[in-house]
């Protein structure tokens, strides 16, 4: 009976350690495609994601441009060398994220906030002034043959030597002209330099896609 036990116990411990090397190894898990909705898990204040596989995946840190309850985002990740101490779901280290579309309610959120006691919302119009820029070309024109073209006009303002949100931005804007596929014609999308002493028309600071 002892001997028994001792070899259940022995059975287990192999299992135990084929189940972690698996895990923790070099196979398929290391290089992983994850689909899902980021989330804010309040317990430990950190952003995480819930894959569309029931998994829970910590990103460590999740850049700040991502960090929106319920955005979609598709990421190509490996497993983390070193998991965090809060061990919430799998650490993965991310190698390139994008957003992908939102759900119908993914601003919930915001709608929880309007809802508060004491907030206020309004809106206001404003009229663009006809200002002089200068194009990635080095073309002087005016800002209302940018705007006034009867489509529907984005905005962004950046810099080129932002290394944080501006180069999201832009890739973000630019993904979504290509998905907007033919409907992209009726869609300008325009960037402007907030620093047009260092952004020169040879760095393209103004520009529109």
């Amino acid at each position: 009976m002892r001997q028994n036990v001792v070899n259940l116990c022995l059975a287990a411990m192999l299992c135990m350690g084929i189940a972690t090397s698996v895990e923790s190894g070099a196979g398929p898990l290391s290089g992983l495609l994850i689909q899902g909705k980021v989330v804010h898990v309040a317990a430990g204040d950190f952003w995480g994601i819930l894959g569309d596989d029931g998994r829970n995946y910590d990103p460590g840190t999740l850049p700040v441009a991502f960090r929106h309850v319920a955005m979609k985002v598709r990421v190509e990740a490996r497993l983390a060398a070193k998991r965090p101490a809060r061990m919430w779901g799998k650490a993965i280290e991310i190698l390139q994220i994008e957003t992908q579309a939102l759900d119908a309610d993914a601003h919930a959120h915001h709608r929880q906030q309007e809802a508060i006691p004491g907030y206020q919302r309004s809106t206001h119009g404003y009229s663009v002034p006809d200002v002089d820029v200068i194009d990635a070309a080095g073309t002087a024109v005016t800002s209302a043959s940018l705007f006034d073209t009867g489509k529907t006009v984005v905005v962004s303002f950046i810099f080129t030597s932002c290394t944080a949100i501006c180069p999201i931005l832009t890739a973000t804007l630019t993904q979504t002209r290509q998905r907007l596929g033919v409907d992209a014609e009726r869609v300008r999308i325009v960037s402007i330099s907030i620093d047009p002493q260092y952004d020169t028309p040879l760095r393209g600071a103004y520009r529109w896609l």
